[in-house]
């Protein structure tokens, strides 16, 4: 795996978001190496639950990185989450990408709590329903499915390989957005 570059220092706010772009990227790297791997493991006819329960998991830290950048990038320029989450690029589903990468972060991290039936757990739920419901490879995907998340990813990228980075380079061109 990959080693990770520490810098220490005072950092402006567009520093700490290129400083933050380049963690952001190592650990793109090596969740996408670690999914690759895995899908290598299907390919060669080691096809086992696990695998694929595996894969699920690794997306679903894949989208918290994510989710982490946009949330430094629009901290250190000040934006409004709704408003952040609302600017371009747009998946042909409508809905941005930093919209549905934030949906899938937060899948990952809540999904545990739904079956407590809060008022809270029930509008994140919806909410996130509402967001996975527009996305559709052969039917729209559903928080319900057994991997939803690399369902996800791999209609983000639309690539086999080096998922993750083909997605943030749309949250890269989000960030630019979001700095116009």
């Amino acid at each position: 795996m990959g080693e990770i570059e520490l810098h220490t220092g005072s950092l402006t706010d567009l520093y700490m978001i290129d400083f933050q772009k380049g963690l952001t990227s190592q650990l793109i790297n090596i969740i996408d190496e670690r999914i690759d791997k895995l899908y290598d493991l299907i390919e060669n006819s080691h096809i086992d639950e696990s695998i694929f329960e595996s894969i699920e998991h690794i997306v679903g830290l894949g989208f918290v990185v994510l989710q982490q950048y946009i949330t430094v990038v629009r901290g250190d320029l000040k934006k409004e989450k709704k408003d952040a989450l609302s600017k371009e690029p747009k998946h042909e589903n409508g809905n941005t990408f930093a919209k549905i990468v934030d949906a899938s972060a937060d899948y990952w991290k809540h999904n545990g709590e739904w079956p407590l039936d809060t008022d809270r757990n029930r509008k994140g739920k919806e909410d996130i329903e509402a967001i996975f419901e527009t996305i559709s490879i052969n039917s729209p995907i559903s928080v319900n499915d057994d991997y939803p998340l690399g369902n996800i990813l791999f209609e983000l990228s639309r690539t086999e390989k080096k998922q993750f980075n083909a997605v943030f380079k749309k949250i890269q061109e989000w960030r630019n957005e979001l700095n116009r």
